[in-house]
């Protein structure tokens, strides 16, 4: 991939760098869902679901703060 500006274009990524990617289980991890959460999908369906998934960390976090504004309501 290169960065053009008029004639001369900068490398802005190395084609030689290698880019690691997270297995399935990293993403459920990272996600805060238990190991094994989407292992009874294809690998595909298992990155688009965690993919479209929210961290339950966020969520968490937002529904603790609505329970607190409601208690003092």
């Amino acid at each position: 991939m290169a960065a053009r500006d008029h004639k001369d274009p900068q490398i802005v990524v190395n084609p030689k760098s290698i880019v690691r990617r997270l297995p399935p289980l990293e993403c459920e991890r990272l996600q805060g869902y238990p190991d094994g959460w989407t292992a009874s999908e294809s690998d595909s369906a298992r990155y688009k679901a965690l993919g479209n998934s929210v961290a339950l960390s966020c969520v968490d976090y937002i529904m603790s703060g609505i329970a607190d504004v409601l208690d003092e309501k």
